[in-house]
């Protein structure tokens, strides 16, 4: 399992690469398929189950299935805080970006021209047309999902590990503009 979660994160970073050289093919569908695995929350949370000895195998589906929506939601999060330094970088590949791009907010051109010479133009557009607003509005609704779901599991704590995403995303808006 924790082999098959590792493949993966590495497969959401080859992702991202061939994203990276083939813009054309960014949509909104493979950033969230994809990209949340670079979050690495599977192979965590299989180091957690394997070091563990009071973890109940019986409660490994339930805790797997809350991990999809926590580790969108740490996506969610690190989109929102780094897709500004990450245009400067040539990396199109955050959600909020892909959006833009796809709903004509922005070009290529303006992607790239913020890459080669800092024009501002791809960032101001972004922030003038609310994207960001967007996915915040999506983290807020997978959060109320998590905590209004019926999950249980004797062996592990499901509410405290969803209300750690709320400092999860406290910290990722801390450090905005520093990542």
């Amino acid at each position: 399992m924790f082999g098959y979660d590792l493949r993966q994160a590495l497969n959401a970073m080859e992702y991202s690469r061939v994203l990276n050289d083939h813009l054309a093919m960014a949509n909104l569908g493979g950033a969230t398929h994809y990209d949340a695995h670079n979050m690495v929350m599977f192979p965590y949370a299989d180091v957690d189950v394997m070091y563990s000895p009071g973890f109940d195998a019986g409660d490994l589906g339930v805790v797997r299935e809350l991990i999809w929506d926590l580790q969108r939601m740490a996506r969610i999060g690190n989109w929102l805080t780094t897709w500004e330094r990450e245009i400067g970088e040539g990396d199109y590949t955050a959600g909020v970006v892909v959006y833009a791009l796809r709903n004509g907010i922005v070009t290529r051109e303006q992607l790239e021209a913020a890459t080669a010479d800092g024009d501002p133009t791809a960032v101001d557009r972004i922030e003038a047309h609310g994207v960001e607003d967007v996915f915040l509005a999506e983290w807020r609704h997978l959060h109320r999902k998590v905590r209004d779901r019926d999950l249980t599991a004797d062996s592990v704590d499901l509410d405290a590990f969803a209300e750690g995403m709320e400092t999860v995303m406290d910290h990722h808006l801390a450090s905005e503009g520093y990542k």
